[in-house]
């Protein structure tokens, strides 16, 4: 017997639903995971999509497609804001100068966005780069540091040398500001 059309159909029709409820499920998965991530390693969770993102945008470049530029680059743009808004100004001397940074990598990743400027884009990407790397080396520190350190703060306490920075950031701050 010849498995007829509408069987087909039916045998796509399971599999379509069953992979998405895998694909739910993983997103499911990956929402928590992302809520119940220390603020340490959600702040280089962030930074990672937020090279992803530049690098997206970088390929769309090659290919002149505009859609995905934008919306790569409007996605950095909203990680910029959210990066900046979980500084606490109060709990670290270099917050200032950090959200001054992000506060011009988002002009300037607007302007790469409206002028489709690749160049200002890769400025940008060296830059995140550099800081992705020093907030990884301080989210490495922190979970090597002994209990009781405090790193409920994302973003402005995630691993302090003696005078309350995090390591190697205020040198990135320095040499890429």
């Amino acid at each position: 017997m010849r498995p007829s059309e509408n069987d087909n159909v039916l045998r796509d029709a399971g599999t379509s639903a069953h992979e998405a409820r895998q694909a739910e499920a993983f997103n499911r998965y990956m929402a928590d995971s992302i809520r119940t991530a220390p603020p340490a390693t959600m702040v280089t969770m962030l930074y990672q999509a937020l090279c992803d993102d530049l690098a997206t945008s970088d390929d769309a470049f090659d290919t002149k497609d505009i859609k995905a530029i934008n919306d790569s680059l409007v996605h950095a743009q909203q990680i910029i804001i959210a990066l900046r808004d979980s500084l606490r100004l109060d709990l670290w001397e270099g917050a200032r100068g950090l959200a001054s940074l992000y506060d011009f990598l988002l002009n300037e990743l607007i302007a790469a966005n409206i002028h489709k400027d690749r160049e200002r884009a890769r400025s940008c990407s060296g830059m995140i780069t550099q800081l992705s790397a020093a907030w990884q080396q301080a989210a490495q520190n922190a979970i090597g540091e002994s209990p009781g350190r405090d790193t409920s703060q994302p973003g402005g306490a995630v691993s302090q040398s003696p005078n309350g920075e995090p390591p190697k950031v205020r040198s990135v701050i320095n040499e890429v500001a």
